[in-house]
């Protein structure tokens, strides 16, 4: 009788842990629904700024705002989306990206 309650109740968490990560939350301009998609598309712009989570996000809780870098890039997102949305609008037009700007660096280089 003990093992089937342990059982249950290890399987109660897990349920409640697999929840708890299914809904991101604070999110402004991005529209994914899972915790899995945006820690995919985090793994995007870390990639193409080569930069970890820290950089934006407070690792103690992710949906603070405290950090500048966090707001900056919400920004770079807006204005991205602009301008592939107003601009390249032709078919089979290359779409902006973080990438394009930033080519593995934290600030795009000045020229």
């Amino acid at each position: 009788m003990k093992f089937l309650s342990v059982t249950i109740c290890a399987l109660l968490t897990a349920g409640w842990l697999a929840a708890v990560d299914t809904a991101p939350s604070n999110l402004k301009v991005l529209e994914y629904k899972t915790v899995e998609e945006t820690k995919q598309h985090m793994k995007v712009i870390s990639k193409a700024l080569d930069v970890k989570c820290k950089f934006c996000h407070n690792l103690d809780n992710f949906a603070s705002d405290e950090k500048n870098h966090k707001t900056i890039s919400r920004d770079m997102m807006k204005m991205t989306k602009a301008v592939n949305m107003d601009f390249l609008t032709w078919k089979d037009a290359d779409k902006v990206t973080c990438w394009t700007c930033h080519r593995g660096k934290k600030e795009p280089e000045k020229k």
